[in-house]
């Protein structure tokens, strides 16, 4: 008799084991919901994977942050740096820019290229901006002029340069000194004597 019973425990721990598997691959039915006993389970149909797009991390940026001072009018800072004649002759290089926002420009024989993106003469230049040595994938950087007057009638220019490659920051940021605003003070005294 105990034979007879262990074996149809096994059969009913089978039979439950083949319907608790039923029930597994059916996605359909909710976890911990009771299963209505003696009815059929729907089968259901192939359903398609979904493809996992990597999401590819965005690329590690920098901010460059400057305050500087010129003994010129915000007029005349303006448009050394937009007019492509006068940034030629201070940066000693080719230098294609003009006041105009939409308008492309490149500088320093083109190690430099962007699009100048808003203007508002004398007081403010936002334009895209990309050096030739930037990682391909990167995207451009934006840099903001802000030029004001400054109490004893020179101009206060304050620089933020932001999207830059996080590992090429403090390179720019000595950059903009030595290739910019010295050479312009240097040509500022030029002019003025």
């Amino acid at each position: 008799m105990a034979a007879k019973r262990a074996s149809k425990v096994r059969r009913h721990a089978k039979k439950s084991v083949a319907k608790n598997k039923s029930i597994a691959k059916n996605k359909s039915i909710a976890k911990n919901k009771p299963v209505a006993k003696n009815k059929p389970v729907a089968k259901n149909k192939p359903v398609a994977k979904k493809k996992s797009v990597a999401k590819q991390a965005a690329p590690a940026t920098g901010t460059i942050l400057q305050t500087v001072s010129f003994e010129a009018s915000p007029e005349v800072i303006f448009l050394a740096l937009m007019d492509g004649e006068q940034q030629s002759e201070f940066t000693n290089s080719i230098a294609n820019v003009q006041p105009r926002a939409g308008t492309k420009f490149n500088a320093w024989d083109g190690y430099i290229e962007g699009v100048v993106m808003e203007l508002d003469e004398p007081r403010r230049i936002v334009q895209s901006w990309r050096a030739s040595d930037f990682p391909q994938a990167h995207p451009s950087s934006r840099v903001q002029i802000d030029l004001s007057q400054s109490e004893d009638g020179g101009t206060t220019l304050e620089l933020r340069h932001t999207g830059l490659p996080a590992d090429m920051t403090e390179g720019y940021d000595q950059g903009w000194h030595q290739y910019y605003w010295t050479p312009l003070r240097a040509w500022l005294k030029t002019r003025s004597t």
